[in-house]
């Protein structure tokens, strides 16, 4: 026997590319004796065993099988040929073994034996071309048996186009055989560029024409090669002009493979390329050959071109060129009615299959429209509840426009996989399936395609403009297509029906009614998904009318539903932002800023944009709650990111937002800009909801402003809204506005009447929150209500959830909640969380004197001169250090008692003194005289004359006390006296009392009796005028006489 110096040749590998990961693949394959790489010619499987040995250096033996091997004698003549070639040692092979079979299992364990041991550890033996042998011979037996006997460090590699045969089944369920198979030989994107670079290094390819070029070739190498080497101008890999290179490619698919198959084969696969992907009984079907399955298993088995795919039961695909090749050869063999036939026989058999995706699309390639929207019609809710929207959209597409136009439940269905995704396309094709269903009186066919108008309206959130007429449409409806519908039917209308007037006309009087029908509805339905939709609708509704209890009952219902666990990525978001906003919205506040952020981390990792920016509105909302401006600064500028900039109504939520943030700040001017253009934004929107927050922030910037007719016309506004609508939550907060409103204006009466309704309504509702309570209202009015006894444990309730401190409110009284309370008006006293101390002893003493010198920033050496003026400097320290510590003890260590840089002060934040209350209401006196307000003035000099209850620390006879008191003695008249003054003209008889009430407190006081001498005139009181002027004189002249006897 000759031996060809070619079957034993190691192919070079030359520069070919390192293939570094399928080199550690095989490094870690060789754990297991037996190495088979598997694919379909050109696949590069020779090229990557021969330069893995060349990269690895390692000892080989390589064969090259052929037809003539199909016997183990001559395989074992020409390996032990090969191996004197190798190493110069020549393993015999008796004569008697062609004839003797029996003989060959034990030969074989021998031999193979004694060639590795030959070839030495860590050797491999590669077996090329292994396909070639055939499929019925003793080469398969004989080889399986000699991989018994590979010692521990050797390989046997073996090269095929097909899988290991059924011989080899011990092998691989005992785990010494490791198959690459074509999955893993297929070239990367990155590999195929670095091909590509090295076959023209002037060619510039992209990774993005690489990708689109590898979606036809999918990782085949040799495909590739001729594409790239016949093929100049790739004109962005879009193939429009490939006739001469797939032509290349079209000889070697028919020399290779379709030239080699039977009549029967070819014909078969001819007839199911027509298949995207394959399944035995389709293909048998299609085809007529009841050997389709088999035919099937050679073709993956043999590599040529078709491999395994399918999750779901045993499938096939063809390689996408080779498919494109066997069209071609179908094209040639079959006349067009032909073909189409088979098309709409095939479509017809993948629909049966289950695998609409393809039978659409071989009724689109036939132009079978009928069949094509009889298809998408039977397919097109599933599509939907799957979330396949946009396959959808594309079955449909796929259909001409005019076919589409002419078929409403076409338009309805591309209306459904559309939204969410384009929802003004959408509401088009929803408006226009209405439009063909009223023609047709179809009534299923007119609810849900109003349906659809809705849900597009409300998933674009934009702007809600025209939808008032859907409104009256739905009345239209209602009324002439009144029949029962179904249950599902119903159960959509409701929702849909409940969204569209909860946003457009939340006035509407069936709104109620649509509601009390959706709360049905949650508890009815099962899915999910579709349970916290309706839980976000009714939290809508539950929170601007003000029902907390409600609100609550919703989130019991969100946190059981949470539980079950499970829920998709979308579910739980939602979930996840309606308990974020019900936690603010019922004023529990518990959520902590770092749950939030965890969970917008998570929303936008998953990539559900859709609820970000709601995920992101209730974090600010809960930021404003806790008066957080810098929180605020940062969500705002990740709001801003998540909005589109022609989104009407995200625009509008982030003026809101931004006005509230620079109402933190107290920069009122930047907030009414912020305001304005949220307002012109809410009007565009056509939504109320907007318009009523945007007024209701107007009219309290106009309010601080000082602007009260501009903020009496927002006021109107927000009430036109809200009292229609009957909402608490809204009725309650305009009567807070109009308190703060009248309060400003001095008009104290009309404060109290509107703060009574607006408090009583809330604490009946248990309102707690609203996303425009701007903290410096809502705390004044809690002061009012404590001062009054209006509703004062509601009053409490809100200080404490929002954590309001005395310096929040424009003024606070003694009712205000402090932790302590001092009177030096009149006597001396100290209340310590309601609780009145003994107040006779030295330590509090020194808290007088601290009070006299002014109660801040007061130096020591100051206080230590008035209480300790003939002690010693050290012993005058000394004291003082000891009786600040008693007096700290006192007071319970209550952060009362400031000491920095020797300077002591009085912590304004807990503590209420009211000759610093007297002091600001005299403040306020001397502004309100200039404006010559007689109301104003009348109603400050009521709040002054009821605060002043005597002289400042009338019993104590120390100098620095009298000082003092003598100070805020002479301030107090005379500012009330101004105030009175201002008083006379318009309301005389108040002025009579007032001055009559300051005489009663100091009767030496010349310009008082001047005053009630006037008002009496003005009034034609003669007699009282006279007898006033000489009580003035007898009082002056007791007076007088008083002093000169003392003298």
């Amino acid at each position: 026997m000759g031996l060809s110096l070619a079957k034993l040749t190691r192919p070079e590998a030359g520069e070919a590319l390192p293939r570094e990961r399928l080199f550690a693949r095989l490094d870690a394959a060789r754990n297991c004796p037996v190495v088979w790489i598997s694919g379909p010619a050109g696949a590069g499987k020779t090229t990557l065993v021969s330069s893995y040995i060349q990269s690895r250096k390692c000892r080989s033996l390589w064969y090259q099988l052929d037809a003539g091997d199909g016997d183990m004698a001559s395989l074992a003549y020409y390996i032990g040929e090969g191996l004197k070639a190798v190493v110069g040692r020549h393993v015999s092979v008796p004569p008697s073994l062609a004839e003797s079979r029996q003989a060959l299992p034990d030969f074989t364990r021998r031999y193979f034996r004694e060639v590795f041991q030959c070839l030495g550890q860590s050797a491999l033996l590669v077996l090329d071309n292994f396909q070639d042998v055939g499929d019925h011979t003793d080469t398969h037996a004989m080889l399986a048996v000699a991989c018994e006997e590979i010692p521990q460090g050797c390989n046997v590699v073996v090269v095929s186009r097909t899988a290991p045969p059924p011989r080899f089944a011990r092998l691989r369920a005992t785990q010494r055989l490791k198959e690459i198979a074509w999955a893993a030989l297929r070239f990367t994107v990155d590999e195929e560029l670095a091909i590509a670079r090295r076959l023209d290094p002037r060619r510039l390819m992209s990774r993005e024409e690489m990708e689109k070029l590898d979606a036809h070739v999918r990782g085949w190498i040799t495909g590739l090669i001729l594409l790239l080497e016949r093929w100049d101008d790739f004109e962005g890999v879009g193939f429009v002009n490939r006739s001469d290179c797939h032509q290349y490619l079209f000889d070697y698919f028919f020399n290779e493979v379709f030239a080699a198959a039977n009549a029967s084969v070819q014909q078969f696969m001819i007839r199911t390329s027509i298949l995207p992907n394959m399944t035995a009984a389709v293909c048998r079907q299609l085809t007529g050959n009841r050997a389709a399955a088999s035919i099937l298993s050679e073709l993956v088995r043999g590599h040529l071109f078709t491999c395994l795919a399918g999750a779901q039961g045993p499938g096939y695909e063809y390689h996408p060129l080779f498919r494109e090749f066997l069209q071609h050869q179908a094209r040639l063999c079959l006349d067009d009615d032909e073909f189409r036939r088979l098309q709409n026989k095939a479509a017809l058999l993948v629909a049966e299959a289950g695998d609409a995706d393809s039978a659409i699309a071989l009724l689109a390639d036939a132009e079978n429209w009928r069949a094509l929207s009889g298809l998408v019609q039977r397919h097109a809710r599933r599509q939907i509840e799957k979330g396949r929207n946009q396959q959808l959209a594309r079955w449909i597409e796929r259909l001409p426009a005019a076919v589409i136009g002419r078929q409403p439940w076409m338009l309805y269905w591309l209306g459904m996989a559309r939204l969410q995704y384009d929802n003004q396309g959408a509401r088009a094709m929803f408006e226009r399936a209405y439009k063909k269903f009223k023609k047709e009186r179809n009534s299923k066919g007119l609810y849900l395609s109003w349906c659809g108008v809705s849900d597009a309206y409300r998933f674009e959130h934009n702007s809600f403009a025209g939808a008032s007429r859907w409104i009256d449409e739905l009345g239209w409806l209602l009324r002439s297509c009144p029949r029962p519908l179904d249950a599902e039917l119903r159960g959509r209308l409701v929702f849909s029906a409940t969204g569209l007037l909860l946003w457009v006309k939340p006035d509407h009087p069936d709104l109620p009614k649509w509601v009390s029908r959706l709360e049905s509805l949650y508890r009815r339905i099962t899915r999910p998904d579709l349970k916290v939709m309706c839980a976000g609708q009714l939290t809508i509704y539950y929170s601007h009318m003000g029902e907390v209890e409600k609100l609550r009952q919703v989130d019991r219902w969100l946190r059981k539903l949470e539980k079950k666990g499970g829920h998709p990525a979308l579910t739980t978001s939602i979930i996840m932002a309606l308990k974020s906003s019900i936690d603010w919205l019922t004023g529990e506040l518990k959520m902590s800023n770092a749950l939030m952020d965890q969970h917008q981390r998570r929303i936008c990792s998953q990539g559900i944009t859709i609820y970000s920016s709601l995920s992101l509105s209730q974090s600010l909302y809960h930021a404003a709650s806790r008066r957080d401006p810098g929180r605020i600064e940062v969500l705002l500028k990740r709001y801003a990111d998540n909005i589109e900039d022609d989104s009407i109504l995200g625009q509008c939520y982030y003026q809101l937002h931004s006005c509230n943030l620079e109402i933190l700040y107290g920069n009122y001017d930047r907030a009414l800009i912020h305001g304005n253009l949220a307002l012109e934004l809410a009007n565009q929107s056509a939504v109320p909801f907007g318009i009523w927050f945007a007024s209701a922030l107007l009219a309290y910037l106009h309010t601080e402003k000082g602007q009260y007719e501009q903020a009496h016309r927002h006021l109107r506004a927000t009430r036109d809204i809200v009292v229609p609508m009957g909402s608490s939550a809204g009725i309650a907060h305009a009567d807070m506005l109009h308190a703060y409103l009248a309060y400003c204006q001095y008009d104290i009466d009309g404060a109290r009447r509107h703060l009574g309704a607006a408090f009583r309504r809330a604490r009946e509702k248990d309102i707690k929150a609203s996303g425009v309570w701007p903290p410096r209202m809502i705390s004044t009015l809690c002061a009012l209500a404590l001062e009054y006894g209006i509703e004062p444990d509601y009053a409490r309730c809100l200080i404490r959830i929002y954590g309001y401190s005395p310096r929040d409110p424009r003024a606070v009284s003694e009712h205000w909640p402090w932790p302590v309370k001092i009177h030096t008006l009149g006597r001396f006293g100290v209340i310590l969380d309601g609780n009145p101390l003994v107040v006779e002893t030295r330590p509090f003493d020194l808290l007088k004197a601290v009070l006299a010198a002014g109660g801040r920033n007061v130096h020591e050496q100051i206080i230590m001169d008035m209480l300790w003026p003939e002690a010693e400097g050290h012993q005058a320290q000394s004291s003082f250090k000891t009786t600040l510590h008693r007096l700290r003890k006192s007071l319970g260590n209550v952060d009362l008692l400031e000491l920095k840089n020797h300077q002591l002060s009085l912590n304004g934040a807990c503590v209420w003194v009211d000759s610093w209350a007297m002091g600001r209401l005299l403040e306020r006196a001397g502004d309100c005289v200039l404006r010559r307000d007689p109301a104003q003035c009348s109603e400050l000099s009521r709040m002054i004359m009821d605060h002043y209850r005597g002289k400042f620390l009338a019993s104590e006879p120390a100098s620095w006390a009298i000082q003092q008191r003598e100070r805020l003695h002479v301030s107090f008249i005379r500012h009330v006296t101004a105030l009175v003054e201002c008083v006379e003209e318009a309301d005389p008889k108040t002025a009579v009392y007032r001055y009559q009430q300051l005489l009663e407190i100091d009767p030496l006081i010349e310009s008082v009796y001047q005053g009630l001498i006037r008002c009496y005139q003005a009034q034609g009181r003669t007699a009282e005028a006279k007898a006033c002027h000489e009580r003035c004189v007898e009082v002056f002249a007791g007076a007088a006489s008083t002093a000169k006897s003392s003298r």
